[in-house]
């Protein structure tokens, strides 16, 4: 088995003779191994290397070089390591500046002032016949022809003339396109839903909403009219159709839809394809929050709320009924909010101005206009009362997505912040410029320094010069002391005694990769050199094997190394 494969490229001024190379190595990824195959390939030296995307998206890097002044591109496939040379003249906008290369298994390139698509392999899978050719994204993609738009899929069969001033995706399968001035609606398997005669389209999963001069339209997904709203003023925001979702975390329907009509605002529910009425065109003033609506009637001087079964609550006079959420229903009463048990005793008076819903631990922030906040227990007891300071929950940052833990709040006041352990009910470490929890550890920060403490407070680092970088994970963090980097473990102990000049996180492929200057090398998740050398950049091919690029002088070297 052979396990390396070099590549080199020469970096001059000027672009360097090819040398034409026979009985070469290529290689394959099979089950995370590379299999070396005898087959001719190329060697060519090139001018000025540069590796443009440093992040090796879908497995593809994006490399340029200057040829008689202009820049060249090719790509390296790291999934099976084929390179398609560097030929084309320009690479789409999302592959050359947001580096999302060959969506949908194809990548747009131009060569020779025309358009056209090549696989992973290079191959060229549709010619370079359009003057601009977008991604493709569920098997279709926008390409142009002489100042017009159009839709393909990947046989290069038109699904869409190219025919429109502009065409832009709004939404997985639709796309907003534009004759002239007016606007309509392709989607990609009912075809053209709404021809265009819209001064605006938007949607929202399967809603879509056309807006006109003096109306707006909305429609299904098959372009069916659900519901036409007549506005007094196209221009004129207020007056326009809200569409919010019912669910503010998914962002999923069924969808609120606020609308002016007559000077009076309404409300609908989009759900299963269907527009019902929530609340009639007659009120002031109308808007949608936490499952609810809240109006005003100014001829009247009421206000209040309607629920989504339509049940009508004026907030002067009566209590709105909530869900119970760990036990404890939210209430309100003359502007202001409290809570109630499940038997419907009021446990905290609603004479505060802004609440937390109960946390699982039982416990919630109350908030008055003065800064005033108080932590209560389900029984309404006061477990904390601050009347100078800010009360807040604390995020685990150990996880991709953070999320509040139930145990800690942060307090911040004129000295700084505190962590308050609502368990303990007692405060469990001094005042820091800031703290953050990951997972069984604080990091605490104060003037340019960090330290590390336990979740009982007790300093396991102490702040003396040291700087603790939130990527430890699995016992270990990374410490910098005098601008050198180590990995420690939670006692203190540096492993290996290696410093660096970085180390970074731990990786998809449970390696890291450290910094001696700007070079780099790879460790295991415990600090173990796995890879000696000094490398300008190294990208993974699965676990076991990385591209590394080293630069000397004027040489660009690309090569294969086996991680066992």
């Amino acid at each position: 088995m052979i396990n390396n494969l070099i590549i080199t490229f020469m970096t001059a001024s000027l672009l360097i003779t090819s040398i034409p190379v026979t009985d070469q190595l290529t290689y394959e990824l099979k089950e995370s191994a590379i299999e070396i195959k005898k087959t001719e390939t190329f060697k060519k030296t090139y001018a000025n290397v540069n590796i443009i995307n440093p992040y090796a998206t879908n497995g593809f890097l994006l490399f340029s070089f200057l040829e008689n002044k202009q820049l060249k591109y090719g790509f390296i496939n790291l999934n099976d390591g084929h390179i398609i040379e560097p030929v084309y003249d320009n690479v789409s906008q999302y592959g050359l500046y947001y580096y999302n290369l060959f969506m949908d298994d194809f990548q747009a390139v131009e060569k020779d002032g025309k358009w056209g698509y090549i696989n992973g392999q290079g191959q060229v899978v549709i010619d370079f016949t359009y003057d601009d050719a977008y991604e493709f994204s569920d098997g279709f993609a926008i390409v142009k022809k002489k100042s017009k738009y159009g839709i393909i899929d990947k046989k290069n069969q038109i699904v869409l003339p190219i025919d429109y001033e502009t065409i832009a995706p709004l939404q997985e399968g639709f796309y907003n396109i534009q004759s002239g001035d007016d606007t309509g609606v392709y989607h990609t398997e009912n075809g053209l839903i709404i021809e265009p005669k819209h001064h605006l389209v938007m949607s929202y999963d399967n809603l879509i909403v056309a807006e006109d001069k003096n109306k707006t339209i909305l429609y299904n997904a098959k372009g069916k009219v659900l519901k036409t709203y007549k506005q007094s003023s196209f221009n004129n925001s207020y007056n326009m159709v809200t569409v919010l979702p019912i669910n503010e975390e998914s962002h999923e329907p069924p969808y609120v839809i606020i609308y002016n009509q007559e000077d009076k605002n309404g409300a609908d529910i989009f759900d299963n394809g269907q527009i019902k009425e929530w609340a009639k065109p007659i009120y002031d003033s109308l808007y949608y929050d936490k499952r609810r609506l809240h109006f005003s009637d100014y001829k009247k001087m009421i206000d209040g709320t309607i629920n989504l079964e339509g049940d009508v609550k004026k907030s002067s006079y009566d209590y709105e009924k909530l869900p119970l959420i760990n036990g404890m229903r939210m209430i309100y009463k003359d502007s202001g909010v409290g809570f109630e048990d499940d038997s419907g005793k009021t446990v905290i008076a609603p004479i505060y101005q802004h609440g937390s819903d109960y946390d699982a631990n039982g416990y919630t922030i109350m908030t008055k206009d003065n800064g005033q906040n108080v932590v209560f227990d389900k029984k309404g007891q006061v477990v904390l009362n601050l009347e100078e300071a800010y009360i807040e929950p604390i995020y685990d940052y150990s996880l991709s997505e953070p999320i509040i833990n139930k145990r800690f709040y942060r307090v911040l006041n004129e000295e700084g912040m505190t962590i308050f352990d609502i368990i303990k009910k007692d405060y469990i470490t001094k005042s820091y410029e800031d703290i953050e929890l990951y997972e069984d550890h604080f990091i605490v920060y104060h003037q340019n320094q960090s330290g590390l403490l336990t979740l009982d407070g007790i300093i396991l680092v102490d702040l003396k010069d040291n700087f603790i970088y939130e990527e430890y994970e699995d016992g270990y963090f990374v410490e910098s002391k005098n601008n050198q980097y180590y990995l420690t473990d939670l006692k203190g102990n540096r492993l290996h005694k290696n410093n660096y000049d970085r180390i970074s996180g731990i990786n998809e492929y449970d390696k890291r990769q450290v910094y001696i200057g700007n070079k780099v090398t790879v460790t295991d998740r415990d600090g173990l050199i796995i890879l000696e050398g000094l490398y300008d950049q190294i990208f993974f091919i699965g676990n076991n094997y990385v591209m590394t690029v080293s630069k000397q002088n004027s040489m660009t070297t690309f090569e294969i190394k086996s991680l066992n």
